[in-house]
């Protein structure tokens, strides 16, 4: 069933030698990843440049790719290098696994394109995430098998609070039956067994419809024209018209108290009024795109006029949209300038910055029909994961908290700094005197400053692993240069 990348008549032999060298590759980069407990360095970035080149290398073999495609292909190593190369610079963890997944992502992308294989990538997809669930509605259909399931499910909840009020009955009559019955349905226990459940129904699922996919035909489907949608244009515009003036409204007052600084009420201070609010924003943000997504569908067989109507509301609302996020990414400056930087802060200010060019992208889709919103929608995602790893996050916030760090908020803001990767700590390893080490051996156990301290500790035991190729990090290396301070940390930290 599966050509092109996955299978071909021509040359089999040497097709499955080069799937089996792809596949372990792949394998042995999940593996490295996740499970085998070393720094991430030199060594993954090496074994997914190899991936990349042992790709083009059989592509050119077999497809020779051309023009727009291979056009393409390269645009993609633009985003796939920079994804490739983070594990040599940085340490951060989660942006790590993030351009992990990133670069995994554009291997199958970049492999769809070279191969010509879109339509069975969308096959094998749809056999593994869609076919195994897609029908479990019909389950509950007005038919003869459909009754005796729902007659099933009926009479397993007609049950359960007869079994509930017998366990209670019988639990207070017996302690032995009683504390077994405790231990069996314990909250945590439960919760965990039936995720274990879940997910073997779910592979069970989706490895059962895999193999029927792979051992029958595929039968062509029948091509039925979409559905269209009539909707009154009165019963959309309305409340997308109110909606706009309101949007318009908050907007006037966001540009009026954050940007050209007309007086506060009293009682209300600038860091008080950037505290609140940024998270709200951005969730209001993410409901306009729905509203307008969903009013685009039902609004897309109207008048021309009415069409044009409904452009110029849809151009405001994401205008809106746009101010909503200069707002919010504003509010997020000034609470900084307050209370200092945090990871999730500088993460909220890129995602923010994402949403508001994702915002000028719909404008543009708006205006322009043939405009790929998804595909663009994708790149911008992609760019700005990069630019928020090669930002450097964590030494960005070492070193630009430490210059506020006082005698009154030293403990506070190193018990922080210290949670951060390795790339963060020859920034603020300076405010780390013996004497304050000490200190925080003694002090206050806080559940906080025990993670942040054990945090500390891994770092520096990754400083002392072996060191190979593999665990090259540049990031590493900034932090073992200051070797005499790091032995101090020690005395107090490692056992």
């Amino acid at each position: 069933m599966f050509g092109g990348f996955f299978m071909t008549n021509e040359n089999l032999r040497h097709e499955w030698i080069f799937y089996a060298v792809f596949a372990a590759m792949v394998s042995f980069l999940t593996a490295e990843m996740l499970f085998s407990g070393m720094p991430t360095g030199a060594g993954l970035s090496l074994a997914l440049i190899l991936c990349d080149i042992l790709l083009f290398f059989r592509a050119f073999l077999q497809a020779k790719p051309k023009g727009k495609i291979l056009l393409q292909a390269v645009f993609l190593e633009l985003l796939y290098l920079p994804a490739a190369m983070s594990f040599v610079f940085f340490n951060n963890a989660l942006l790590l696994k993030l351009n992990f997944a990133l670069a995994l992502l554009l291997l199958i992308i970049k492999a769809n394109l070279l191969f010509e294989t879109g339509t069975e990538l969308n096959a094998l997809c749809y056999s593994l995430f869609i076919r195994p669930f897609h029908k479990i509605p019909d389950l509950w259909k007005e038919k003869r098998d459909g009754k005796k399931l729902l007659h099933i499910a009926l009479g397993i909840i007609i049950a359960i609070p007869v079994l509930f009020f017998f366990l209670v009955l019988l639990g207070s009559s017996d302690a032995v039956f009683e504390y077994y019955m405790d231990e069996w349905l314990d909250f945590e226990n439960i919760v965990k067994f039936l995720q274990k459940v879940l997910l073997a129904v779910a592979l069970f699922m989706a490895t059962g419809s895999f193999y029927r996919s792979m051992r029958r035909e595929k039968t062509p489907q029948p091509i039925t024209k979409p559905h269209e949608y009539h909707v009154s244009a009165v019963l959309i515009g309305i409340p997308l018209v109110s909606l706009s003036i309101l949007l318009l409204l908050f907007s006037v007052v966001q540009c009026s108290f954050l940007f050209f600084g007309a007086k506060l009420p009293d009682g209300i201070s600038y860091s008080a009024y950037a505290h609140k609010g940024f998270f709200q924003l951005c969730f209001a943000a993410f409901l306009v795109y729905i509203i307008v997504a969903i009013s685009r569908i039902l609004t897309k067989n109207t008048e021309k006029k009415t069409k044009l109507f409904f452009r110029f509301l849809y151009t405001l609302l994401f205008l809106s949209c746009v101010i909503l996020c200069i707002s919010s990414f504003y509010r997020l400056v000034l609470y900084e300038k307050e209370f200092n930087f945090t990871r999730l802060r500088i993460y909220v200010q890129f995602f923010v910055a994402m949403m508001a060019v994702l915002s000028i992208c719909g404008i543009i889709k708006v205006w322009a029909e043939k405009f790929r919103l998804i595909r663009a929608a994708f790149l911008i995602c992609c760019t700005f994961l990069l630019l928020l790893t090669y930002f450097n996050a964590d030494a960005f916030i070492a070193q630009q908290n430490a210059l506020h760090i006082t005698p009154a908020n030293k403990e506070e803001s190193l018990d922080y700094l210290y949670s951060l990767s390795l790339d963060a700590l020859p920034y603020y390893i300076e405010h780390a005197d013996e004497d304050y080490l000490k200190k925080l051996e003694k002090g206050e156990q806080t559940i906080y400053s025990y993670e942040a301290r054990h945090s500390l500790k891994e770092n520096l035991r990754r400083l002392k692993e072996e060191k190979d190729l593999r665990s090259f990090n540049t990031g590493r290396i900034k932090a073992e240069a200051y070797t005499e301070k790091l032995e101090k940390i020690e005395q107090v930290y490692l056992p």
